[in-house]
């Protein structure tokens, strides 16, 4: 989903408009729309239930905190270095999650106790 959300980044530089455009709307769309519905499925498959809310609780709270900075942080990208260099960033950063997240399943993977889910 977040690898999705980095193509449709990266297509916005690779195809012309407007094609790219609806690409990217249709990627980024897609993939922003359905981790909010697998986030608590995949949290549940991880985390015990006697956790699950206050994990949940703190993965919100950081996403929302996103929610409040990112803008004010891409605005000031914008301003000093233009919109190509802000778009790049957050193909990074969505590339960068992606990453972490298959890194995080292959670490599961290799301890025993987290081998399977619950």
């Amino acid at each position: 989903l977040i690898a999705g959300q980095a193509i449709g980044v990266a297509l916005l530089f690779a195809l012309p408009q407007p094609v790219s455009t609806v690409l990217f709307v249709l990627l980024f769309g897609a993939g922003f729309g359905v981790i909010h519905i697998a986030r608590p499925a995949l949290l549940g498959t991880y985390v015990p239930a006697a956790v699950f809310a206050s994990v949940s609780g703190g993965q919100a709270l950081a996403g929302q905190l996103g929610r409040v900075v990112a803008p004010v942080a891409a605005g000031a990208l914008i301003t000093t270095a233009g919109y190509g260099v802000a778009f790049g960033a957050v193909a990074a950063c969505t590339i960068a999650a992606a990453a972490l997240i298959v890194s995080a399943e292959r670490a599961a993977a290799l301890t025993p106790e987290r081998a399977a889910p619950r």
